[in-house]
């Protein structure tokens, strides 16, 4: 592979994983204008429970299929796809109806008095296509057809998207937001089958369903703590909230439009990753490795950290602009989702050098440690101060992650961070929250909405000042040419 077709399929492969992601984000406004904070909330519940549940029907097998593809050849490796598959839909069935005869009696008690039909329903629905149709994605990576995992990506997601837009502008709710995704998730499932079908048939291979299910599931823990890191805290606060059914619900549609928002940060962080990680690998073994790292790390966080405080400091204006009035309580979570953010992207930055050492053992133990201290934090705080205490677990969860990566990475590889600039731009982001907290937190006139949008700016200027030298450090090192 040529660096111009590496590069090319690199930015198929970002573009695929990012775009609907963003474009989810985009479709925010309609949403958030049609439906009430109550029916955002179920939707937002739902959609964690069935982001758990088909974590579990997959029993790791989409990690499985991409590791064994290259072990086999030829006419096996092509019965792996029919035979996991399968695994998976089995899986899938008796998971959905093991799951339904368990929580279904008792689902409203459990999830704020939503009722099992439909909404479990369509959870376990929406799950069991999900977790079946990972057979395509994996396809067209292993086999670096770059453009059709573009085409994949997307034609799920238009199609999803389409269906629940049209839905939700008739009228249908938070059961049409919900039927759309289905029907996205049940596209997947139909290309997944006409893929098998046309590479191996409808035939199954017994000889590899254990090992695949020996690499597989124990993944699974660490896909399990990865959700609870992002979602648990949607079924925890409609458990511990202690409000009415529908006074929760529109209390949880307000923190899900708040974390979506400050989400934004950690999508841009993901899409940097896809692109720095495979540079970094490539110069690790320099001399200067460990200065290029410190260098992109500040002059990223320089620029994570203004992204952070500037949807924090308009957070009220931008929800009174983008929704309803009962979704106001999504100003409060915004500012806390976005710094949090803004401490993931300083976690990935490290995580690079822990991959870059091969020594990634520990980062499973790390992920683990942060959903249980995610969980108890929000234990205690929900109660207490209610859906905040769920964006400040979060925030807390994050901070651990990202200060134990720091710890560990320094143990695999020559860290020299530059402590000095990233406690200004901390110190920086913090005073500039301060004061912006200052003005008029509930008002959304134009003088407010000014003077905030003055501080982020103003605190963008400094972002960049304290990051200008290592860019100027790390331009020069670019132009020095590499050792061979």
């Amino acid at each position: 592979m040529t660096l111009r077709t590496l590069a090319r399929a690199s930015a198929l492969y970002t573009v695929g994983n990012l775009l609907p992601r963003v474009s989810s984000f985009l479709l925010l406004p309609i949403y958030v204008r049609f439906l009430s904070g109550e029916q955002f909330g179920v939707v937002s519940l739902v959609t964690s429970i069935s982001g758990l549940l088909a974590i579990l029907y997959r029993l790791g097998l989409d990690g499985s299929l991409m590791r064994l593809h290259f072990d086999e050849r030829g006419r096996r490796q092509r019965l792996l796809y029919s035979t996991l598959t399968a695994v998976s839909l089995l899986a899938a069935l008796i998971g959905s109806v093991v799951v339904g005869l368990l929580i279904g009696p008792f689902f409203s008690q459990l999830f704020s008095g939503i009722e099992f039909v439909p909404y479990g329903l369509l959870a376990i629905a929406i799950a069991s296509a999900s977790a079946v149709s990972f057979a395509p994605a994996i396809y067209y990576r292993a086999t670096t057809q770059a453009g059709k995992f573009l085409a994949y990506s997307m034609a799920t997601f238009v199609i999803g998207s389409a269906a629940s837009v049209v839905l939700v502008l008739v009228g249908a709710g938070s059961i049409g937001m919900l039927v759309g995704q289905l029907v996205g998730a049940l596209a997947g499932v139909a290309i997944t089958l006409v893929l098998i079908v046309r590479i191996a048939g409808l035939r199954f291979d017994g000889s590899v369903v254990r090992p695949a299910l020996a690499f597989g599931v124990p993944l699974t823990p660490h896909a399990i703590s990865a959700w609870a890191l992002r979602l648990a805290d949607r079924w925890l606060i409609s458990l511990l909230i202690g409000l009415p059914a529908t006074a929760a619900l529109t209390q949880l549609g307000a923190y899900s439009l708040g974390y979506q928002l400050g989400y934004i940060v950690t999508l841009i962080v993901s899409s940097f990753q896809a692109a720095w990680a495979p540079w970094f690998f490539s110069v690790g073994e320099r001399e200067d490795a460990p200065r290029l790292f410190s260098d992109m790390t500040t002059i990223v966080m320089a620029g994570l950290a203004a992204l952070g405080v500037g949807l924090a400091a308009v957070a009220p204006q931008l929800i009174a602009i983008i929704a309803r009035p009962e979704y106001a309580d999504a100003a409060g979570v915004l500012p806390v989702i976005a710094m949090a953010s803004v401490l993931y992207g300083l976690y990935t930055m490290l995580s690079t050098v822990v991959f870059y050492a091969k020594a990634t053992a520990r980062l499973a133990l790390i992920t683990v440690s942060a959903a249980i201290l995610n969980a108890a934090m929000n234990v205690i705080l929900i109660p207490r101060v209610g859906i905040l205490g769920a964006a400040w677990a979060t925030f807390g969860a994050y901070a651990f992650f990202a200060l134990a990566t720091w710890w560990y990475a320094g143990t695999v590889f020559p860290l020299r961070l530059d402590v000095r600039r990233l406690g200004l731009l901390a110190a920086g982001a913090v005073l500039t929250l301060l004061v912006a907290g200052l003005t008029d937190a509930r008002g959304t006139d134009l003088t407010v909405g000014l003077v905030r949008l003055s501080l982020s700016i103003a605190f963008t200027v400094v972002a960049i000042v304290i990051a200008f030298g290592p860019m100027r450090s790390l331009l020069a090192a670019s132009r020095r040419p590499r050792p061979t």
